[in-house]
């Protein structure tokens, strides 16, 4: 079997090979990963031309793959049993005449509102988001501006739809989320700025209502000390003593009234 074109080793019995000295190696579980077409090919029949004395062509049937967006590493040649074998379904809808679409997700349901990202894509033969999610560096650049970010996006939404998460209304609410800490965030900076502003004034003669209150509250609280000349004064000017019998002069006896 073919070890080559793409076909990464993945897999190894190293407790087969540490007690016999060999074992089994896995290759391609990525191989759902790569663009793979097969297609009809005109070739020249060089033994039939030679034996006809004249060019002789035939249908043969070859294969291309290639990495997802890597147009310049592309293996295009003659098929044989073992790409039948590799890849049954894709064989199975060329012998069909069905379009070889490989299976996955496809862009819309990641790029609802994009089409023009889709016909980006597709451009580089790239049709479902597991694609998209596994581009290689070189893809990336061979694609563009903006490939990584949406590299990053079929990623999120892979990684979320083997949660069960709902891709779409996940990406709502940390929008909001955003919008409402980039909210906070101006207001705060507002404040700060409110604050600053204020303590770079100089003082003003207008009336400090604070300092009145904690004047106020100290001097309620201290003992109360009349002024006793102040308040003779007071005193002297708004009561008169009763007129009485002179001080030191004897008093007579007391009348008796006769009826």
């Amino acid at each position: 079997m073919d070890t080559t074109e793409f076909r990464p080793m993945t897999g190894m019995d190293h407790n087969s090979i540490a007690s016999q000295g060999y074992g089994m190696v896995q290759y391609g579980p990525t191989d759902d990963k790569l663009i793979v077409g097969f297609y009809k090919k005109s070739v020249l029949n060089a033994a039939r031309s030679r034996d006809e004395g004249k060019p002789v062509y035939e249908g043969r049937d070859f294969v291309k793959i290639q990495h997802p967006g890597e147009t310049l590493n592309v293996v295009d040649r003659p098929a044989h049993d073992g790409d039948k074998q590799r890849w049954p379904q894709k064989w199975d809808q060329y012998m069909r005449g069905v379009t070889q679409i490989p299976d996955g997700v496809p862009l819309n349901q990641l790029f609802p509102d994009k089409p023009q990202i889709i016909d980006m894509m597709r451009g580089y033969n790239i049709h479902t988001v597991e694609q998209l999610s596994n581009l290689s560096g070189e893809a990336i650049s061979t694609v563009g501006m903006g490939c990584q970010e949406w590299v990053n996006a079929a990623q999120r939404y892979m990684e979320r739809v083997e949660k069960g998460i709902n891709h779409h209304q996940f990406e709502k609410e940390i929008s909001k989320r955003d919008v409402q800490i980039q909210t906070l965030n101006r207001q705060i900076s507002e404040l700060t700025s409110l604050v600053r502003s204020q303590q770079s004034q100089p003082p003003t003669a207008s009336t400090d209502f604070q300092t009145m209150q904690i004047n106020a509250t100290h001097q309620s609280n201290e003992p109360f000390t009349p002024d006793a000349a102040q308040f003779h004064t007071d005193l002297s000017g708004q009561t008169q003593k009763a007129r009485g019998w002179p001080k030191g002069k004897p008093r007579g006896p007391r009348k008796i009234q006769e009826h």
